[in-house]
C-alpha cells in the first residue's frame, strides 16, 4: 500500500535543495514538425521539399495511373489495399483545403523521404496506401476526383 506525499513536502524538499527557491527547469524544447523532418532529410542528403509540392507531384502521378490501367500496380486492386486507402481517406475527409491537407501531410511520420530519393512518386504510391489516400484527397479537394470508394475509382477508370 502506498501513501500519498503531500505536495507541500515535495515543494519544501525542492526548495531546500535549491537554496530556498523552488527548483524548476523548463521543459526541453521540441522542434516544430517541419524542422524535424527537414533535419532528417538534410541528414540523409536530400533537400527539403514542401509538403504541398510533394502532394502535387503524387496527385499528378496518381491521376496518370488512374487514367491508364496499365500503369497501376497490381496491389491497388487488392481488398486489403482498398480498405486501407478508404480508412485513411475517412480520416482526411474533414480536411477541406489544400493548405490544411499539406499541413497534415507534413506532420505525418511516414513522410520522411522525398520522391526522387525513393524511386519516384509512382514507386511510393505503389507501396503506400496512406500516400495514395493523401494524393487522392488532394485531387478531391482540387475537384479532379470524386469521393467514391477506392474500388469504385479503380473500376470506373478502367
Amino acid at each position: 500500500m502506498t501513501s500519498e506525499v503531500p505536495a507541500s513536502s515535495i515543494e519544501g524538499t525542492a526548495a531546500s535543495r535549491a537554496g530556498g527557491r523552488a527548483a524548476t527547469s523548463p521543459p526541453p524544447a521540441t522542434p516544430a514538425p517541419r524542422a524535424a523532418a527537414s533535419r532528417t532529410r538534410r541528414a540523409r542528403g536530400a533537400p527539403y521539399q514542401e509538403p504541398s509540392a510533394t502532394l502535387r507531384i503524387h496527385a499528378t502521378s496518381l491521376q496518370r495511373a488512374l487514367a491508364k490501367p496499365v500503369r497501376r500496380p497490381a496491389r491497388w486492386a487488392s481488398p486489403a489495399f482498398a480498405r486501407e486507402v478508404d480508412l485513411v481517406r475517412s480520416h482526411l475527409r474533414p480536411i477541406r483545403s489544400l493548405d490544411m491537407l499539406a499541413a497534415s501531410y507534413g506532420r505525418e511520420s511516414f513522410q520522411v523521404g522525398n520522391a526522387a530519393e525513393e524511386g519516384g512518386a509512382s514507386t511510393i504510391l505503389a507501396r503506400s496506401a496512406t500516400e495514395v489516400a493523401y494524393a487522392l484527397r488532394w485531387l478531391e479537394i482540387s475537384g479532379a476526383a470524386s469521393e467514391a470508394p477506392w474500388v469504385v475509382l479503380i473500376r470506373s477508370e478502367s
